[in-house]
């Protein structure tokens, strides 16, 4: 008989474990109690192969909730042409042929289930706990209602990103195989509520008078959890799964760990379009120590170097402590990170020796009236310095750009389009999207007084759940609206496109364009495979470079050029020459270089980062497979 179940049902990407779950089964497992995590979702991506499993999870915009409609009971009871009507709205984002093997997918539903709920009561758990994070509600939903309608002494919790506040106070009122939430960081809560089944179950009959009361429903984390309390997580069911899954070949995995919860710059200002963290912005970070110990510890038990953090924002404490130890300790390690874009190149220096490849600033717009309104307490010059320097740092830039924000104009959006084509040589973003209104961020909270009109749950939740209105109010984490004082038209086409150039530019060969300073004591040369250069190889003048160098950090070009001591140089027409090459930009009245100095880098170009958040060897065709049983 087990204690408690952990269960992480789909759609969840089977590149990683569950950080989560691994959590709260290592508090578990430290208190004495027998606790395993059933990974479902990987038993689910061998049904219907793990390329249509990870499309749904890593490709298709989350919010457009195509995972949780494969399980929705809703979209069950109407058949499967709801399901097929729903799919052909999203030709955008997903083929023909992958909607086939959707449907397909949707069909074995009940089939997949019955097993995994068999297997699930076989193990006779006194308590099944779901984990709901993006996709995983309506899976979890449906196996809590059969595995209650099997053993009804089965208690169900759910917790989760999906479960925070109202959210969970809707799974409560709605769905009656749910028998508690919890909402926040559950370590603490959880395991008192553990200790208080087991307490009430072992309790001798002759000792109880009377029936015991009942068992609070809805459980809030009181408070944060203490960061340096909390034990390694516990990964060893997910490689288990892993090793007996059919696909174990076929992906590289990665160790999610955390340092720190919480976000440091949002309990100053909190991004506004953010919803992350709900109730608990509080920052807290683990010490040095625990940072190095549970590292070396993991990497030792599962001899795995790719490590994917989970914290919101890194630790700037840790730069000059935790990532100056790290090469010694793991040398072959690799990170992914989120960071602020304002770090400084000596930081970023010091984590790229490190070992990490990849980071998320959450860069957002180019525009300083944007990030402004954004509250993202950077500019549009600081995050050009950050994708320069991450260049020349051998790092990967993951990022966005956000449109739909209130006050929007066309200029700006045109301004940044015309900026474009000189950064083609540093990492393009990911795309342009519109801004999305999230339960806990501030254009939510504050929508009527930050701009935004018509709040309502994005059009998914009404194809998933069988809810009215004001319950789906309650349930969704995402949300749409209209912002105020934004052109009509499609003012975000021309960036848009220039975006799209920037990406095809950057996916023609095996390498992004160059802009580089190539510098032989007093020789320096321009290296120029940028399509707007007029020169792929020329000389520069040395005052050009000099001014280059001077440029590497934003300035108002007229306070720099009173500060430089030859004052016999025409500085001004220098700054000239070098904005007519596209090497110099000027954003917020300050210029600043663009262009990266191959002696500062520590790694050569041809070394390419692969990413440290999992790898899943690429198919180019979803085979239509048969699901066996």
């Amino acid at each position: 008989m087990t204690d408690v179940l952990l269960i992480t049902a789909p759609f969840l990407s089977v590149l990683r474990p569950s950080l989560g779950v691994s959590s709260l089964a290592a508090v578990l497992q430290q208190n004495q109690y027998d606790c395993q995590v059933s990974y479902l979702n990987l038993a689910y991506a061998d049904w219907i192969g793990i390329d249509l499993n990870e499309m749904i999870c890593e490709d298709i915009p989350t919010s457009l909730l195509v995972g949780e409609a494969v399980f929705s009971d809703r979209m069950h009871r109407l058949g499967p042409d709801a399901l097929r009507s729903y799919l052909q709205k999203l030709d955008k984002w997903i083929s023909h042929n992958n909607q086939q093997a959707i449907m397909l997918a949707f069909q074995k539903v009940a089939l997949f289930l019955q097993k995994m709920v068999d297997e699930v009561t076989q193990k006779q758990p006194r308590i099944v706990g779901f984990s709901s994070t993006f996709q995983q509600n309506c899976a979890s939903l449906q196996l809590a209602r059969l595995i209650k309608n099997k053993n009804p002494d089965i208690i169900t919790c759910f917790g989760g990103a999906n479960c925070e506040g109202p959210m969970g106070q809707a799974m409560l009122k709605h769905f009656a195989q749910v028998d508690q939430v919890f909402s926040g960081e559950a370590e603490n809560s959880f395991l008192s509520f553990v200790d208080g089944v087991f307490a009430r179950r072992q309790r001798p009959a002759t000792m109880i008078s009377h029936q015991p009361a009942p068992l609070e429903r809805s459980i809030n984390a009181s408070q944060p959890v203490d960061m340096e309390r909390l034990p390694i997580p516990v990964y060893d069911d997910y490689f288990t799964a892993l090793a007996d899954s059919t696909f174990k070949d076929r992906i590289r995995p990665t160790i999610l760990f955390e340092t720190s919860r919480g976000c440091w710059w949002g309990a100053k200002h909190h991004c506004r379009f953010c919803g992350l963290n709900g109730d608990h912005m509080n920052y807290r970070s683990k010490t040095d120590q625990q940072v190095i110990t549970e590292l070396s510890r993991l990497n030792k038990q599962w001899s795995i170097n790719d490590f994917q953090a989970a914290d919101n924002i890194m630790d700037l404490k840790h730069v000059n402590t935790v990532f100056r130890q790290l090469p010694e300790v793991l040398p072959e390690a690799s990170y992914f990170f989120e960071i602020k874009a304002n770090m400084k190149r000596s930081q970023l220096a010091i984590i790229a020796r490190a070992g990490v490849k990849h980071v998320q600033p959450g860069i957002e717009s180019l525009d300083d009236a944007v990030l402004k309104e954004l509250e993202k307490g950077v500019s549009a010059a600081q995050n050009v310095c950050l994708l320069r320097d991450c260049a020349e740092l051998g790092i990967k830039v993951i990022w966005n750009v956000l449109c739909g924000i209130p006050n929007d104009t066309a200029e700006q959006y045109t301004a940044m389009a015309n900026l474009l084509p000189a950064l083609e040589h540093l990492d393009p973003p990911g795309g342009c999207s519109v801004v999305r209104l999230d339960r806990f961020s501030p254009y939510f909270e504050k929508a009527d007084q930050l701009g935004f009109r018509h709040i309502k749950p994005c059009e998914a939740y009404q194809h998933v759940y069988d809810l009215d209105a004001a319950a789906l109010d309650q349930l969704a984490y995402f949300f749409t609206a209209v912002p105020m004082n934004v052109p009509a038209f499609d003012y975000v086409k021309p960036l848009r496109d220039a975006i799209s150039k920037w990406r095809a530019a950057s996916h023609a060969g095996a390498s992004l364009p160059e802009l580089k300073l190539l510098s032989t004591g007093d020789v320096h040369v321009i290296k120029d495979t940028r399509r707007i250069a007029k020169e792929v190889l020329y000389a520069l003048p040395p005052e050009e470079a000099r001014l280059l160098v001077e440029l590497r950090k934003p300035s108002k070009i007229a306070a720099l050029v009173s500060r430089l001591d030859d004052q016999t140089v025409d500085w001004l027409a220098v700054h000239q020459r070098l904005l007519a090459r596209n090497l110099v930009v000027v954003l917020g009245g300050r210029s600043v270089s663009l262009v990266t100095m191959p002696d500062l880098q520590s790694q050569p170009d041809s070394q390419q980062p692969g990413y440290p958040g999992g790898q899943l060897m690429p198919r180019k065709t979803i085979p239509l497979r048969t699901i066996s049983s």
